[in-house]
């Protein structure tokens, strides 16, 4: 199970624990830099996602494979884990998965997200700045234990 960016890792308790019941292998990945932990020091891209994944399954002996869930943004990295190692992958779940959604839509902004280059640097300076400033990061009124590591806001950056 692999959340999003800004969605912890202790989102999918409940969910865990019901697949448990029902009889499954449940392991919950958690992204460097977000819950509790430290913020890894190099750039969360693409290729660091997947040698995390790829990581904690060869730490673990995990070489069957696996069935996916991703949440939020954990939805493209597991999908982008499933292209390039698909004999690791038995099938995928995506939930609320992280994009934006032009594939119907018309207009010169629709048209420009589409576009190479221009559309990825879109999503990154005006998607996820304005998810950054979201008032569910304010974690001001929280009591320290209880706040994530590191402040959110920064870390969406």
């Amino acid at each position: 199970m692999v959340h999003g960016c800004s969605t912890p890792g202790f989102i999918f308790d409940q969910n865990a624990e019901a697949l448990r019941v029902a009889g499954f292998r449940v392991l919950q990945f958690d992204h460097l830099g977000r819950d509790w932990s430290g913020r890894p020091a190099r750039r969360c891209n693409t290729g660091f996602c997947d040698w995390k994944l790829l990581a904690l399954l060869d730490a673990l002996v995990i070489t069957e494979p696996v069935g996916f869930v991703g949440l939020s943004m954990g939805g493209p990295i597991v999908a982008e884990f499933a292209v390039r190692h698909p004999e690791r992958v038995a099938r995928v779940f995506l939930f609320f998965a992280a994009g934006l959604d032009v594939a119907g839509a018309e207009g010169v902004q629709a048209s420009l997200t589409r576009t190479p280059v221009i559309g990825g640097w879109l999503r990154r300076m005006v998607a996820m700045k304005s998810v950054a400033k979201g008032p569910q990061y304010d974690e001001s009124g929280l009591a320290p234990g209880d706040r994530l590591q590191g402040d959110v806001r920064e870390q969406m950056k």
